[in-house]
């Protein structure tokens, strides 16, 4: 059900007992105040609706980004904020509301779930652009990533759904990742890239040329790490990654060649 005016909230969750928000303007720059509206003023909306309805569940999808594009460590929840983009401080600022909010009506449960860049079968974006890369490189082309071995953290759209079932009934904020940190070299090898068809370029030389074609941005993503830690999370949500990152992979490389 697609409802466009936030009046129309009440009618819709009537009767309902969990709301999912997902909805986010994400991979794009609009102005200011736009992403503002979709990424902070909606979910509170929403939030509020929610409440005056009665739902017991409210669960929240926010994003690794909040901390920025680098990690040293794999992030804890408890690590302090440091968006370093307008979408992560979109982010921060819908968290922080919810939070808020939540603590003056304390029967409705609020859960956080931050996850890492989600892939699977219909995956846009980024990750689409990758899914493009690999499909040459396993029709012989030369890929010069070889040296992209920084760990990263990924989640499967599948764990990623089985995830937020688990934070029915929970409240705080909470961790999702696949069980295995990948680097951007690992996740062309489990899309079907013969190793040797990785040229180890040089990182320095990497974000050299990214720079010099424009895309310097992209340098972050594919050779530095970016971890979220979970432990804490799946041992207080009881649960754990059933799908692993290679049998995911393979199966959003399937999609893409169909």
């Amino acid at each position: 059900m697609r409802i466009r005016r936030s009046e129309a909230w009440a009618a819709a969750l009537d009767g309902v007992d969990a709301v999912i928000h997902l909805a986010a303007i994400a991979h794009r720059t609009p102005e200011v105040d736009v992403l503002a509206s979709v990424n902070v003023d909606w979910p509170v909306r929403l939030f509020e609706a929610a409440i005056r309805a009665g739902v017991a569940d409210f669960v929240f999808l926010s994003s690794i980004k909040v901390f920025g594009d680098r990690s040293v460590r794999p992030f804890k929840v408890s690590d302090p904020y440091a968006p370093d983009d307008a979408y992560g401080e979109s982010k921060v600022r819908a968290e922080q509301a919810l939070r808020t909010l939540q603590a003056d009506h304390p029967e409705i449960r609020l859960a956080i779930l931050r996850s890492p860049l989600v892939y699977g079968p219909g995956v846009k974006a980024n990750f689409r652009t990758l899914l493009a890369w690999a499909a040459r490189g396993s029709r012989g082309w030369l890929l010069p990533f070889g040296a992209a071995r920084a760990p990263r953290s990924l989640i499967s759209v599948r764990n990623l759904s089985e995830a937020i079932v688990a934070c029915f009934g929970r409240r705080g904020v909470f961790h999702c990742a696949d069980a295995s940190d990948l680097s951007v070299a690992q996740v062309f090898g489990a899309l079907g890239v013969p190793s040797w068809r990785l040229l180890p370029v040089p990182a320095g030389l990497m974000r050299l040329l990214l720079t010099l074609i424009g895309s310097g941005a992209y340098y972050q993503r594919l050779y530095e790490p970016l971890q979220l830690d979970t432990g804490a999370s799946e041992a207080e949500l009881d649960w754990s990654p059933r799908h692993s990152s290679e049998d995911a992979l393979d199966l959003t490389m399937q999609w893409w060649r169909a």
